[in-house]
């Protein structure tokens, strides 16, 4: 089984769970994925208890598979590439960039954060702050004129073709490309369009902000903090069979994206495990 455990999973393990669950690892019967904003986002830990960070990241290096999924932008970015020039790269880490990664683990296991990953946390929790504002407002102003659209949608892949035209849709690719800095928006976006059904990760990802306004508008639930940057973790995603998560809301989001796999709570993902030994 190919899983990815949610940031706040690595915080609730307990140790005749993590037993279960290196156990499973090691029989090669679940694969634990990760990327480096998982790390980024269990680092914001030492500012409360430098201890408790350093107990988290050694369970996070226990768990964690030896591939380590690349960040959302640079996985938009390989698929533009493979677009325009036929290139298929790895989702995974490089070589080099991967022995950073465990550069990093081996600091903050002394607890120890550099520059960067401060400056990765104050950011992170600004962003939150803004978007969260923003997102109640948006939600305000929006909910009174969906209400009376609720009962025609009664899932969100209806909702995503019926109401989120094609127009938007390429609107939404254009937003990806100015992120990444992409040359030629206009003629990249349409070609990418037209490919979205080979492009797993460019199709998540242009699926968020209908996702979200699903959830807000139909589905009727209230944004909260963090929703629109822990979404994001799900351009990483397509390609795994289960997302554990113990946020409910986060499995909801989930289970709207990828209808055909699986998301769990620690609970029921360690039952799992136990049914396979």
């Amino acid at each position: 089984m190919k899983v990815f455990f949610d940031t706040n999973i690595y915080n609730h393990l307990k140790e005749d769970q993590l037993s279960a669950i290196v156990n499973a690892k090691d029989k090669g019967e679940v694969e634990i994925f990760c990327n480096p904003q998982i790390l980024g986002e269990l680092a914001a830990t030492f500012n409360s208890d430098i201890e408790q960070g350093k107990r988290i990241v050694g369970i996070f290096e226990r768990v964690i598979s030896h591939r380590i999924i690349n960040q959302p932008p640079i996985l938009l970015i390989n698929e533009i590439k493979k677009i325009l020039s036929g290139e298929r790269k790895s989702i995974y880490l490089d070589s080099a960039t991967k022995r950073g990664f465990y550069l990093y683990i081996e600091d903050f296991k002394k607890g120890i954060t550099d520059g960067a990953t401060r400056d990765f946390i104050r950011h992170t929790r600004q962003k939150k702050k803004e978007n969260i504002k923003s997102m109640k407002e948006s939600n305000k102003q929006l909910a009174p004129l969906w209400k009376e659209h609720r009962d025609k949608f009664k899932t969100f892949n209806p909702f995503y073709e019926g109401a989120v035209k094609r127009g938007l849709i390429r609107e939404e690719i254009k937003e990806y490309l100015k992120r990444i800095s992409a040359p030629d928006i206009n003629k990249i976006a349409k070609k990418i369009e037209n490919k979205l059904h080979d492009l797993p990760h460019m199709q998540t990802a242009v699926k968020l902000t209908a996702a979200l306004s699903y959830r807000y508008e139909i589905k009727g639930k209230r944004p909260k903090w963090g929703d629109l940057e822990d979404i994001t973790i799900f351009i990483s995603l397509p390609f795994v069979d289960i997302f554990v998560s113990d946020d409910k809301g986060a499995q909801e989001m989930f289970d709207l994206l990828f209808p055909e796999k699986k998301s769990m709570n620690l609970g029921q993902f360690i039952d799992a495990v136990k049914e396979l030994q």
